[in-house]
């Protein structure tokens, strides 16, 4: 599967629409080469450098996830993210909106990986479903992936003036 953006190249630094935390705006996503049998589609967006978040056992951080994406979609608009988006699929559900990237300027640049799969079943999840849940429920469903990823990090703040 192919997973696309106009927001910014595939492996390219992001833009600043697209970072600083919650009033980020998420990127423009299309995907093709869809397989046959796939029921519905999941979005997850991690940054997965050297972090270790308080009970991550994946040690990355989690940007943005999208379950029960219909398998008739091959594409989100720029903005879908919100938090209470109307631009999201009828019957796709954010268990994480968007948070944009905010790799701080004493970082390396980090890399953020938009990862679309394919699914062959539908996925049973709980109204407070998290992260650990919906990959739970993906083992064994995953037909196809796609990935897309980009590059950030906080530029220095100016030195103070002398």
């Amino acid at each position: 599967m192919l997973l696309a953006s106009t927001s910014w190249q595939d492996g390219g630094e992001i833009p600043a629409k697209y970072v600083g935390g919650q009033n980020a705006t998420s990127p423009a996503l299309s995907w093709s080469s869809v397989p046959p049998g796939t029921v519905e589609f999941a979005l997850i967006m991690t940054d997965p450098e050297q972090a270790t978040p308080t009970g991550s056992f994946a040690g990355n951080i989690l940007h943005w996830l999208v379950v029960k994406i219909p398998a008739t979609t091959t594409s989100l608009p720029e903005g879908a993210g919100a938090a209470n988006s109307t631009l999201l699929p009828a019957g796709a559900r954010q268990i994480q909106p968007y948070r944009g990237p905010g790799a701080p300027a004493t970082d390396p640049l980090h890399h953020y990986t938009l990862t679309i799969y394919a699914l062959n079943a539908p996925l049973d999840l709980a109204p407070d479903a998290n992260r650990d849940a919906v990959q739970a429920a993906m083992e064994g469903k995953v037909l196809s992936r796609g990935l897309f990823w980009g590059r950030f990090h906080q530029t220095a703040p100016p030195a103070p003036a002398q």
